[in-house]
């Protein structure tokens, strides 16, 4: 048995090597016409939505539409930074009691926020513990300084600012909060969400 299955497979005709290759670049012209098609299709499909969109066009000597109003939220960054140090902040004093700002930014030295700054003027006076105005870039910041004033900070946000947090200390500030507060405030305050203004 074994040996007519070895005679029959002598015996099967075999297509010449040009034949299968032959076969094969047929298939490939295939492939290629069907995946130029399809191509085809989607570009006359883009060419339309062009098409559409431009056809609004106002004339050449017709004034230009007014703009569009910018996102206020632009660049939102919600991230906590990793490290104090790459938090920027500039205190200003608006307490009754004269230097509050350099002692502020003297403590947030020694807890590795080494981007704060005294404005060296003062700011309007305030009964709050402090008044954290921020913009689109630090939000993340903010959250993190209002951490250090265990939650207590009026937050401020103005969509024209960059991304150094402007803290102004009040009347109602006593001292920078402890580590151990600083996360028990940060878990209380959850995720640092979008502002009202961007919600």
């Amino acid at each position: 048995m074994l040996l007519d299955l070895a005679d029959d497979v002598r015996r099967a005709p075999l297509a010449p090597a040009a034949a299968i290759r032959a076969r094969g670049r047929a298939r490939a012209r295939r492939r290629t016409t069907l995946a130029a098609a399809g191509l085809t299709l989607v570009a006359a499909g883009a060419g339309t939505v062009v098409v559409r969109t431009t056809g609004d066009r106002p004339s050449p000597g017709s004034p230009p539409p007014a703009a569009a109003p910018a996102d206020p939220c632009a660049g939102l960054d919600l991230r906590l930074p990793d490290d104090p140090s790459q938090v920027a902040v500039r205190v200003l004093d608006g307490a009754a009691t004269a230097g509050l700002d350099r002692t502020v930014v003297r403590d947030l030295h020694e807890r590795r926020f080494t981007k704060a700054v005294a404005a060296g003027e003062a700011a309007e006076r305030t009964d709050a513990v402090a008044i954290l105005r921020y913009g689109p870039a630090a939000v993340g910041d903010a959250v993190v300084l209002r951490a250090m004033v265990r939650n207590r900070a009026v937050m401020q946000f103005d969509p024209s600012r960059d991304g150094v947090v402007e803290m102004v200390i009040g009347d109602g500030f006593r001292e920078l909060a402890t580590s151990t507060q600083i996360n028990q405030a940060l878990v209380e305050a959850g995720e640092p969400a979008a502002p009202p203004e961007c919600s």
